[in-house]
């Protein structure tokens, strides 16, 4: 039986919704596809989403999305972000699942991608529900367990914003 709630939605920041960390932190001007979000988000009434982001490496990353960029994101987007784990989370995290020891968040990212990270994340956290994550650096993709209670998928940004092109991930 597949889930029937709302899906939890996780956002990437750079080239999805903000041209660049450090650009956004200037000039809120830097935002993108926000129209294009704003409304996708809007016809499936979600109110609340989440930021999946290799721009926030650690706490004081994390620190500076909440002061300085978060209460901008949910004006221009209309939703309320709940959370903002940074790779080192991220690393810790997945750390249970794979039984590896990652030196820092450089190896953790080198080894895994966005991909794998969001995939082991919702895997250990996201039990029967339905997490979806847009980004620029994916491919459409929907995997379901076995049971049909948790599923997975990622939404590439340019999907969304019609401008899809025909690509390939590696992985």
């Amino acid at each position: 039986m597949l889930i029937k709630n709302k899906p939890i939605v996780w956002l990437d920041l750079e080239e999805t919704i903000i041209t660049s960390w450090s650009d956004f932190l200037f000039s809120q001007t830097n935002a993108m596809n926000i129209k294009e979000v704003k409304s996708w988000l809007l016809a499936r009434e979600i109110k609340e989403v989440n930021i999946f982001s290799a721009a926030i490496w650690n706490k004081g990353d994390k620190e500076i999305f909440a002061d300085q960029m978060k209460n901008d994101l949910e004006e221009l987007l209309g939703v309320i972000i709940i959370k903002w784990p940074s790779i080192e989370d991220l690393m810790k995290e997945t750390k249970k699942f794979d039984r590896y020891h990652y030196e820092n968040t450089t190896e953790y990212i080198q080894q895994n991608g966005k991909f794998i990270s969001f995939l082991k994340y919702c895997m250990i956290n996201g039990k029967d529900q339905h997490n979806i994550l847009i980004d620029d650096c994916v491919t459409d993709w929907t995997m379901i367990d076995s049971t049909g209670k948790t599923i997975i998928e990622t939404i590439n940004i340019l999907t969304i914003t019609g401008k899809n092109g025909n690509f390939t991930l590696s992985l």
